[in-house]
């Protein structure tokens, strides 16, 4: 356990920062095509645990409502390429916002074309685009999103020789945690919403288990994983992270 501590600590600190980054991202794109549009933006909201909104004085279009998706993943790829080379335990949050803005997205349009109503899914099937087209579009990024996420365990010192139960418990400690604080969040002050919150971290419980258990085999196949490994990791580095992750929830919160 002790041995796995500085990992989940550095994963957790890194999700959060990764995670709300993601969807700030996400947001910035539509404002920019709102903009291009000839609108302006009336109103924008970040949450660590629920909804982020944005609220625009002109009518939404395919472009504006597909902008979120498109721009946050360009700017992923982007971040990426840019620390690709970058081997130190600083690059993680880089790395993870990475990987969250595809599986964010990738969430986005996959699960929202399928079950759920209200989001840019929602409003681009409304527009005229159809269901498969949104939601193949979800499963690519989510694709792209596991070739990503086979970036971090290694650069967390975590390989297929650890096992099963030590994958897991890093993964579930780093990010599973963060998704039950937004079950709980859901649980205590938004019960109207509980089921659909209930479908989008089971959703990244399950995502997170199958990327444990795919990741030998992955990195058993390709090199570009296994030189991904790094040496154990200092405690600087997990504290400053969580530190900034834990900052970052607590001021979006306060902003509500």
């Amino acid at each position: 356990m002790t041995k796995h501590a500085k990992p989940s600590l550095l994963l957790l600190g890194s999700f959060a920062i990764g995670y709300n980054a993601a969807h700030g991202i996400h947001e910035l794109g539509h404002a920019i095509a709102v903009w291009l549009c000839g609108g302006s933006v009336t109103e924008l909201s970040l949450h660590p645990f629920s909804w982020s909104k944005i609220h625009y004085s002109v009518e939404v279009t395919v472009p504006i409502a597909l902008a979120g998706a498109v721009f946050a993943s360009l700017a992923g790829m982007l971040m990426l390429a840019l620390i690709w080379r970058w081997r130190s335990s600083w690059a993680l949050p880089f790395i993870v916002t990475g990987l969250c803005t595809f599986i964010v997205n990738a969430v986005y349009l996959g699960v929202d074309g399928v079950l759920l109503s209200g989001g840019d899914a929602t409003d681009l099937i409304r527009l005229g685009v159809s269901r498969p087209v949104v939601v193949g579009a979800g499963m690519f990024l989510l694709i792209i999103g596991f070739a990503v996420a086979m970036l971090p365990l290694p650069r967390l010192g975590i390989g297929r020789n650890d096992g099963l139960g030590a994958r897991l418990l890093v993964l579930w400690i780093g990010i599973g945690s963060y998704l039950f604080a937004m079950f709980a969040y859901h649980l205590i002050f938004n019960t109207e919403e509980i089921l659909l919150w209930s479908v989008w971290a089971g959703t990244g419980l399950i995502l997170i288990s199958v990327w444990a258990v795919v990741f030998p085999l992955a990195e058993s196949q390709f090199a570009w994983i296994r030189r991904q490994q790094t040496d154990d990791i200092g405690w600087g580095t997990p504290i400053a992270t969580a530190a900034v992750g834990t900052a970052v929830v607590i001021a979006e919160l306060v902003m509500q």
